[in-house]
């Protein structure tokens, strides 16, 4: 066991703190109470080891407030560390290892400022041989641990505390507030806890808390508030509106929070408070009518966040901040799109029943032709004027029709380039309404890329470039082509952030040739360049991925499957029947209700 901080012990007395506690419940009370003589309370801060993997087995901890995480090393010279699970108020740490007098078998850091009740190994055994009640209690904790794992400690996924940390004068920070609590409220109670809070619990019982106490009393004293306000309440909101004035107030909040929310209008939170931010569960919320591309580079560089988000100050607010919400509590709802050419217009159908039913679209994805329907989704637009953009670019002008001498492809691609870019202008990714990311496959490294920021169009036409049909597409030192290479339904892309359930869309299930793939069977040149030769090129490039996209269509929460086998994946022209499939496979699927619901 490492030095700890000691502290006073709190008015709560130790023997009846272990009466709580599973693993002493069942013992006499003459038990706990020499437990809790030969026990000291210490005070772990956020980030500090109680102990490592290795150490020697010397003595047991309970939590009484905070948060640990069990990490486990991942690679031989322990530089790598896994979270394996977690413990919450209430829970024992170390107690097999003193049965099996075994070192330590993982390590354990304060994920939070943490108090905790350490009972010296002697005084353990002592009880233990005595009481046999206490071996038989670790010896089922043992076996639990054995069957399940640590997984079986883990603490619900889903955040429960959120920090919100305002900067810039004149940012709406109580309309904001207002709005996102009645958006949580419908998940469970919801809870606001702010540094002038804190000489009063709900209840009305006063902490105890003077003009004299220390710095580490008083983090002391909200450590222990929040574990109360998480027992009472779902979510627990804690909110710095002078992050840089209330400095200690601030990093306490960043170090206890499952999940911090950034807001500003440009530039970089200041490194005071930043730097105590553990790295983990960072998001950035700009407040922006038209958010630019360049207001947001300077805190992502110095913040890397897990997500953006965009607060328009003006219309659209209100949506805006429920989206914020959902996403933060995992109940917004994704939508990915598959590649499959001209199949993919029936993603059209699909977008107006979902719209029509009134559910709402947070973040969207999607490969190839996924990635164009993905993107004007993130770009709001509703179904009727996607349909609109559609027959105009792909049915009048015919993109995939400027045929050239095969050299890196059979078509030039500058009419799909010019198409893209009358679509989408200069908007860059991180500049939609909605978070998009779109996937294309990396030639030189063989990897996946995701495209989270960026150009839009061009990382739409890295997504579409079917190798040997379009050109290579030369983006940030990389050589990029179709994403269906290796992921042409990308729904686990969207699971990576995990906020919530994901609608997935495929169009590419359904395999067989449709009358118009097969082409005609004469021998002229135009013959060779047309429909059989860019259809098989096509089907080569997806079937790599068939077994990575039939574990996506597997982890999807509502998969939609349009009928459109009899549509060749050039058919631009059967827009219409595309639609109509969509619309179809949508009702049919809306019919059984969402699952999730």
């Amino acid at each position: 066991m490492l030095r700890l901080r000691r502290r006073q012990p709190p008015s709560h007395d130790a023997g009846d703190f272990l009466a709580d506690v599973s693993l002493f419940a069942q013992l006499p009370a003459s038990a706990r109470a020499d437990l809790a003589r030969g026990a000291r309370w210490v005070y772990l801060p956020a980030g500090s080891y109680l102990f490592r993997e290795g150490d020697p087995a010397d003595d047991l901890a309970v939590v009484w407030s905070g948060r640990l995480e069990v990490l486990r090393q991942i690679d031989p010279k322990g530089h790598e560390q896994e979270v394996v699970g977690t413990f919450a108020r209430g829970a024992t740490v170390g107690e097999l290892s003193l049965l099996t007098s075994e070192p330590r078998s993982a390590s354990v850091r304060a994920l939070r400022d943490t108090e905790l009740l350490v009972v010296n190994a002697a005084v353990f055994e002592r009880v233990m041989l005595r009481e046999p009640g206490l071996g038989l209690a670790v010896a089922r904790a043992l076996a639990q641990r054995l069957r399940h794992g640590y997984g079986s400690l883990k603490h619900p996924d889903t955040p429960h505390t959120i920090a919100i940390i305002p900067f810039d004068p004149g940012l709406p920070i109580q309309r904001f507030l207002d709005r996102f609590i009645q958006t949580v409220a419908q998940y469970g109670g919801v809870v606001v806890a702010e540094e002038a809070d804190d000489n009063g619990m709900p209840d009305g019982r006063p902490t105890g808390i003077t003009h004299g106490d220390s710095a580490e009393r008083r983090e002391q004293r909200w450590a222990a508030r929040l574990d109360r306000l998480e027992d009472d309440f779902s979510f627990v909101l804690l909110v710095s509106r002078h992050p840089t004035v209330d400095l200690a107030w601030t990093r306490f909040c960043l170090r206890s929070a499952d999940r911090v929310l950034f807001m500003l209008r440009a530039g970089a939170p200041p490194a005071a408070v930043a730097k105590d931010d553990r790295a983990l569960g960072r998001d950035l919320v700009f407040v922006s009518s038209a958010l630019k591309t360049e207001q947001i580079a300077p805190a992502r560089r110095h913040l890397q966040p897990r997500a953006l988000h965009h607060l328009p100050d003006d219309g659209g607010f209100d949506a805006a901040v429920d989206r914020i919400a959902r996403r933060m509590t995992k109940h917004a709802i994704g939508l990915v799109f598959s590649g499959g050419g001209a199949r993919g217009l029936a993603h059209i159908g699909v977008i107006e029943r979902l719209q029509d039913a009134g559910i709402e679209i947070d973040r969207a994805g999607g490969c190839s032709a996924g990635a164009m329907a993905a993107a004007m989704v993130a770009a709001g637009w509703s179904a009727d004027e996607i349909l609109e953009i559609c027959r105009r670019e792909l049915v009048d002008h015919k993109p995939f029709s400027d045929f050239t001498v095969p050299r890196e492809g059979l078509i030039k691609g500058k009419r799909v380039s010019g198409m893209l870019e009358r679509i989408f202008g200069d908007v860059c990714i991180e500049e939609l309404a909605r978070p998009l990311f779109v996937v294309s496959a990396d030639l030189a490294s063989g990897e996946l890329t995701v495209h989270r920021e960026g150009l839009l169009r061009d990382a739409v036409l890295a997504s579409m470039s079917i190798p040997g049909l379009m050109p290579p597409v030369r983006l940030d030192g990389r050589l990029l082509v179709d994403g269906g290479l290796l992921d042409n339904f990308p729904v686990d892309v969207m699971r990576e952030l995990d906020e919530g359930p994901v609608i997935g869309i495929d169009v590419m299930r359904q395999f067989p040739l449709a009358e118009a793939e097969r082409g005609p069977a004469s021998k002229g040149l135009k013959d060779a360049i047309g429909p059989g030769i860019i259809s098989t090129l096509a089907r080569a490039m997806v079937l790599g991925g068939r077994s990575r996209a039939e574990q996506n269509r597997a982890d999807a929460d509502l998969l939609i499957t349009p009928d459109v086998h009899n549509i060749g994946l050039f058919d631009f022209d059967r827009i219409d029947d595309a639609t109509e499939a969509g619309r179809r496979a949508a009702d049919e699927a809306l019919a059984c209700g969402l699952p999730w619901e």
